[in-house]
């Protein structure tokens, strides 16, 4: 019986531990502004005065309508319940303290962009890194040939562009201008020249993070560098964090408080090739047309073309009512001059006048600028509407006629509808692929796709449109950064990571934050739903036993 005894209890074990290894983090309930252990105004006072430089703004203060608004997305109206500007990691340090004093829900915000509200929860503590804003480049650092840029999580990329700038380099970044330096990556990260790079987490070198136990460490290929809030440093070659922030998604293991990139020798020109195509009429049939044609090349374009395609429908007047119009925009980055690439070029041209009925204000347009920054510094900053959105990966294989006829069809029922409705596909292939699947948390299907779509609309429309779209490709995927924020728990974990990502992320999470002081809307470890199952209950069947 002994023996019996011992084997049923070391079962219990492993298949209790399996399961606790196995399930998501339970939700917690936090404290809010209409609770009573919401920390009062001398708990505030206390913190804004133990760190002076800081910026503790809480509701009924002056500048709390600003400071309550940071998020740049007309879809997201949550409010926080107090907003700490900071400056330095020992601020982070003890803002994240503070929030685990007072059991508060800590968020983080850099420049304010995202899409679906993870940098934002009612009543919650928001952490804004805005002022963390300082820039050095090194063209001698030994972790990269042509340099490096070391950025605060606060700094924009049209920032980090003219910095790299002012020592004839470029740094690979986003397309968006007031984008900040650090969401952007730690979701992916693409740009108009990641055919030529990679992606954004193709970049790092090094970053450095406060952890839930307050301790700032210090990531890289080689391992982790840890100083304890004690001061001790403690060193280890593990490299999970480093892995997991690559792609893992944002406000979720830890805060970054810095990043460290590589720098590039820019190109002799950076050219912009814009194709505008619209109609008015017989939506599907042109737009076929106007897809097929352009594919014929674009397949095949080297490396050194990057850029975006957007497709869709839009009101073109709006008075005294809405006239739609379908369109096809085509938006190719060339790394480097005309001349160096001509014999492409001229097939763009080519192509082009073939379809010239549908050319929307004259031929393509060509402007080469003398450095990517003097191309970004043109471009306005972006608030996003109140869209529904949801998206995929496309491999050159897939984005094939059917697939083209389905589009096709799709945007002309929108047209018939007189509803809006837009996707934007951005070029992926050349270096992107170059990394392998596994060395980055970013889903797999990054590395073999030659597009990630994103497409938006009301419901709708993106339901209807996913619907068909996602049935032309052979895997289920989208950008963690560019999503659809309706998918139940189960799926989109699998759909921004991939499965096995997925569980090798949330065994990360488990391990650095194991109370999930660190949590965010469709985020690793954010849902209780894989596995539920009572300790009690193996108790109680081991004493029936």
């Amino acid at each position: 019986m002994d023996q019996e005894l011992s084997t049923i209890v070391t079962w219990i074990l492993l298949l209790s531990n399996a399961l606790v290894m196995g399930q998501e983090f339970t939700p917690r309930s936090y404290c809010t502004p209409e609770d009573s252990c919401w920390p009062t105004t001398d708990d505030f006072d206390e913190l804004q005065s133990l760190n002076p430089s800081m910026e503790v703004i809480t509701r009924g203060d002056g500048g709390w309508a600003e400071a309550s608004n940071l998020v740049l997305n007309r879809r997201i109206s949550e409010t926080p319940g107090a907003v700490v500007y900071v400056r330095n990691s020992s601020h982070v340090q003890a803002v994240v303290k503070f929030s685990q004093d007072y059991n508060l829900n800590l968020k983080i915000i850099s420049s304010g962009h995202e899409f679906i509200g993870r940098n934002i929860a009612p009543g919650c503590l928001l952490l804004s890194v805005a002022y963390m804003d300082e820039i050095s480049t090194d063209l001698s650092c030994p972790e990269h040939s042509s340099g490096c840029m070391t950025v605060e999580p606060g700094v924009w990329w049209l920032q980090a562009y003219k910095a790299a700038d002012k020592v004839n380099r470029i740094v690979m970044g986003g397309a968006e201008p007031s984008v900040s330096v650090t969401g952007w990556m730690l979701g992916g990260g693409h740009s108009p020249v990641s055919p030529k790079l990679g992606l954004g987490v193709d970049q790092v070198l090094m970053l450095q993070m406060v952890l839930a136990d307050l301790s700032l460490v210090t990531l890289t290929k080689d391992g982790t560098y840890k100083q304890h809030i004690n001061g001790t440093i403690t060193t280890s070659d593990d490299t999970d964090l480093f892995w997991a922030a690559r792609g893992g998604g944002g406000g979720t293991f830890g805060v970054v408080t810095l990043i460290k990139y590589k720098l590039h020798l820019p190109p002799s020109k950076h050219t912009l090739y814009i194709c505008s195509f619209s109609t008015v009429t017989q939506p599907g049939k042109s737009l076929k047309e106007i897809r097929n044609g352009m594919n014929s090349v674009m397949q095949d374009l080297p490396e050194e073309f990057g850029g975006y395609l957007l497709t869709g429908t839009t009101c073109y007047t709006t008075f005294p009512s809405c006239k739609m119009a379908a369109y096809a925009l085509y938006v190719f980055h060339h790394w480097g001059a005309v001349e160096e690439n001509q014999r492409w070029f001229d097939k763009l041209e080519a192509e082009s006048d073939k379809l010239s009925e549908y050319l929307l204000s004259g031929p393509c347009s060509l402007t080469e600028y003398s450095t990517f920054y003097e191309y970004v510094k043109t471009l306005p900053n972006i608030t996003y509407q109140e869209v529904d959105m949801d998206g995929t990966f496309l491999t050159s294989s897939e984005y094939n006629e059917d697939f083209i006829k389905k589009e096709s069809n799709l945007n002309a029922a929108s047209f018939r509808a007189q509803s809006p409705m837009s996707a934007t596909y951005i070029r992926l292939g050349g270096q992107t692929r170059n990394t392998s699947s596994g060395a980055t948390a970013v889903n797999p299907l990054f590395r073999n796709a030659m597009w990630t779509i994103a497409y938006g609309g009301n419901a709708r429309q993106v339901k209807r449109y996913g619907a068909i779209i996602k049935s032309t490709v052979a895997a289920k995927g989208q950008y963690f950064s560019e999503c659809d924020d309706t998918l139940d728990p189960g799926e989109w974990q699998e759909e921004f990571w991939g499965q096995s990502n997925y569980d090798r992320l949330l065994d990360i999470k488990r391990k650095y934050d194991p109370d999930n002081d660190f949590t965010c809307k469709q985020c690793v470890g954010s849902n209780a739903t894989r596995y539920k199952i009572s300790l009690y209950l193996l108790l109680l069947i081991f004493l029936l036993y």
